[in-house]
């Protein structure tokens, strides 16, 4: 167990399982710090200290080990968060603070699964262009330029309401937000003041972003997720869906739009993960508590990008 305080750098399910089980386990409620790089919030508090934004590049990270005395180092962001786990190997060396990476295995395909990989945002558009006429996709705002380019195919786009445009506020400094409510909520706020999670197609309506989109012919959906298999198969039907675009992210959050895909034969792009920083990996909340506590040692070692088990490379 490490005698200083944890970053456990999050944005994931498996992140905030770890913090509340971390927060349990450690004697001192301060021993967890859980730090989020973007605007979404975990659906329940956490019961340790909680940071939101930047912090300034490598040099900034290692000030900001330093400063607030850390002797370990989780990274259990999201697959895809390839710069903050870059910058965060890159500080841990120079500081020389142990690490360690919880990556949640990616998405296998089984019986009746119509998957094709590919290895970019690029690859997705090209192979986009050669089959659908009616795509969702589900890989967030910044990644829907490479898409910009294809005619003949209409897009259903779903974003997380804060992702509709930049607020003003999100730049390095550090910010607290709350988590935005949806259209029906906002309406019914009174009635009842906590905001729903998961995405109700049937209460929702389509939202015109802040910002336009650079797609020829698109709407927006706005959401939070995770979504569950009957809204996920309702929202594919009603919307005609015969081509799902994702990131290969793993984790039975969003395995729901994977089943409801198979069971409506829709196709499924998957962009390939950029390959994960080399160091001690675990894949699970629990091999990661195992492996802080002392009782068990990483399942696996990656000693370089190339040998990182997870296929993928870096975009």
């Amino acid at each position: 167990m490490p005698s200083k305080r944890i970053l456990l750098l999050g944005g994931t399910a498996e992140a905030a399982d770890l913090a509340r089980r971390l927060a349990e386990t450690l004697a001192a409620p301060d021993g967890v710090i859980v730090s989020l790089a973007g605007l979404v919030k975990p659906r329940r508090p956490l019961p340790c200290p909680m940071r939101v934004g930047g912090f300034g590049g490598v040099e900034g990270l290692e000030t900001y080990l330093q400063n607030e005395e850390i002797g370990l180092v989780v990274d259990a962001t999201h697959p895809f968060a390839a710069t903050i786990s870059a910058h965060a190997r890159q500080a841990c060396d120079r500081t020389r603070i142990p690490r360690l990476t919880l990556a949640r295995p990616p998405w296998t395909a089984g019986p009746g699964d119509a998957w094709q990989e590919v290895e970019s945002f690029e690859g997705a558009a090209a192979a986009l262009s050669d089959r659908a006429q009616r795509a969702l996709l589900a890989l967030g705002r910044r990644r829907l330029t490479v898409f910009a380019g294809l005619t003949g195919i209409r897009f259903t786009v779903r974003l997380l309401e804060h992702d509709r445009h930049k607020p003003s506020h999100c730049r390095d400094s550090v910010y607290v937000v709350n988590r935005p409510l949806f259209q029906k909520d906002r309406a019914d706020s009174r009635e009842n003041s906590a905001p729903r999670s998961g995405f109700d197609f049937s209460r929702s309506a389509l939202a015109a972003p802040a910002d336009p989109l650079p797609l020829a012919d698109y709407e927006v959906i706005t959401g939070h997720p995770p979504y569950s298999l009957e809204e996920e198969r309702r929202l594919m039907q009603e919307k005609r869906i015969d081509t799902l675009v994702i990131k290969q992210s793993g984790g039975a959050a969003g395995q729901a739009k994977l089943t409801a895909a198979r069971e409506l034969g829709v196709h499924v792009i998957l962009v390939a993960r950029p390959e994960a920083e080399p160091g001690e990996c675990v894949a699970t909340a629990d091999e990661a508590l195992a492996w802080i506590t002392g009782s068990a040692r990483p399942s696996r070692i990656l000693a370089s990008k190339s040998g990182h088990p997870f296929p993928g490379r870096r975009m």
